[in-house]
């Protein structure tokens, strides 16, 4: 009889302590993101998007197992993030038809390229940090995430810093903020149209390095309104040019100019949009607001995507058009110039061939 009651007893014990277990792992994990910005805002947290196959994914079970289900995490998060779970399983019936509607809206917006994928956001759910699986454990993940969060701290001090700043000082804050805080920093262009202000006919070469810059990043920033029918490509064109842009900062005077010149055009035919390039670096050639330099580099740009479409007597105009805003700059360049047209027509005959 006692050993009995003992059976029925340890049997309760355990059934209460698996329970527990499974409550405390599900109770801080929502699946509702405007709920999640709501406590975020109130709480003064960060939003943990935690994009998910629940049911067919290894490395988000592993995930899950070796991190996010451990009480380390969870009470790290309790103090830190707002937990939100987007699932898409294969089995449909783990989610309501509600819920998965509510998931793809989330993943149209964020674009994740695989599963895991973790973004941490602020409580307007912009994207500071982006992450997967990582080995380790729960204290490892912890200082993983918070690095992101290091970062963006510092970055929000040193923009705060720059603000108050004036003169050279402003520039030179500004030009750290700019260099390493990557996609932290919002208004980029405008940062660089402040820095151009500041040290125009005081410090040409930083001058010349942002009036680069701002060039390319005023294509990132209109990359936006390339956003119609074929989402994927035009989620690829922007991802490459935001990454030549970012890796633009490496790049020195006229290594920069070379650089801006050869990757963000290509960026356009890559993601299968020349004829879109055509129309954009038409737009940025005729800018006034652009220095004499960019409006003649945004042209040849405009005569490469007429290349790419195949209008080789278009492309040559626009070089042409180019070497008359300044002959001086671009004559010693001409057969680079005309061997790129040809490069580009003799690749779209062998792409096209049968």
């Amino acid at each position: 009889m006692l050993n009995k009651s003992l059976k029925v007893v340890t049997s309760i014990a355990l059934m209460l302590l698996v329970s527990s277990a499974f409550a405390k792992k599900d109770a801080p994990w929502i699946t509702d993101m405007e709920q999640a910005k709501k406590i975020a805002k109130a709480e003064g947290k960060s939003i943990f998007m935690f994009f998910t196959g629940s049911d067919w994914c290894g490395w988000c079970i592993k995930l899950d197992e070796e991190v996010l289900s451990h009480d380390e995490f969870l009470d790290y998060a309790k103090e830190k993030l707002v937990l939100v779970e987007l699932d898409f399983p294969q089995d449909e019936s783990l989610v309501t038809e509600e819920q998965r509607d509510h998931n793809e809206k989330w993943k149209d917006v964020f674009q994740p390229r695989g599963y895991p994928t973790v973004y941490l956001t602020d409580a307007s759910a912009q994207a500071y940090a982006q992450t997967g699986y990582q080995a380790g454990g729960p204290q490892a993940y912890i200082e993983h995430l918070e690095s992101f969060v290091a970062q963006k701290t510092a970055v929000e001090e040193l923009t705060e810093k720059a603000l108050q700043a004036s003169g050279m000082e402003k520039v030179t804050l500004l030009d750290e903020l700019l260099t390493k805080g990557g996609k932290l920093v919002s208004g980029k262009s405008d940062l660089m149209a402040e820095i151009l202000a500041l040290t125009k006919g005081k410090d040409e070469a930083m001058y010349n390095k942002y009036r680069m810059l701002k060039g390319g990043q005023d294509l990132v920033d209109g990359a936006d309104a390339l956003m119609n029918s074929d989402k994927s490509a035009d989620q690829k064109l922007k991802g490459m040019l935001e990454l030549f842009a970012a890796n633009s900062f490496v790049k020195e005077g006229e290594a920069l100019e070379g650089f801006l010149q050869n990757n963000l055009a290509s960026a356009f035919p890559m993601a299968g949009k020349a004829d879109q390039g055509v129309e954009f670096f038409g737009e940025k050639a005729s800018d006034e607001s652009y220095d004499l330099p960019m409006r003649q580099m945004f042209t040849v740009m405009q005569g490469f995507m007429y290349a790419e479409t195949g209008d080789e007597e278009k492309a040559v105009e626009l070089v042409d058009e180019a070497i008359d805003m300044d002959p001086d700059t671009l004559e010693e360049h001409l057969d680079s110039l005309y061997g790129q047209i040809r490069k580009i027509l003799q690749r779209r005959k062998l792409q096209v061939a049968p």
